[in-house]
């Protein structure tokens, strides 16, 4: 039997995330796995190894997410 439960637990952590200033790169990395693990989550015949595989992507994903570096404005000028 295949245990999705840590899997669906950090997807509904994480699914409403939105995109508060994080670089194209690391937004569109989360936003790639996040799609991958919904698939695995709606997936019949999914194994462990596939299960486990997403729970890391995404957990790695989330943790990436780097937000753009202010920009400044130089008003003395």
């Amino acid at each position: 039997i295949v245990d999705k439960s840590r899997l669906e637990k950090l997807y509904n952590k994480v699914k409403d995330t939105e995109n508060n200033n994080y670089t194209e790169k690391s937004w569109n990395n989360f936003k790639n796995e996040l799609e991958n693990a919904k698939a695995i989550l709606d997936k019949e015949d999914v194994t462990q190894k596939e299960v486990d595989k997403a729970v890391k992507n995404l957990e790695n994903a989330f943790k990436k997410l780097k937000e753009n570096k202010p920009i400044v404005v130089d008003k003395s000028k």
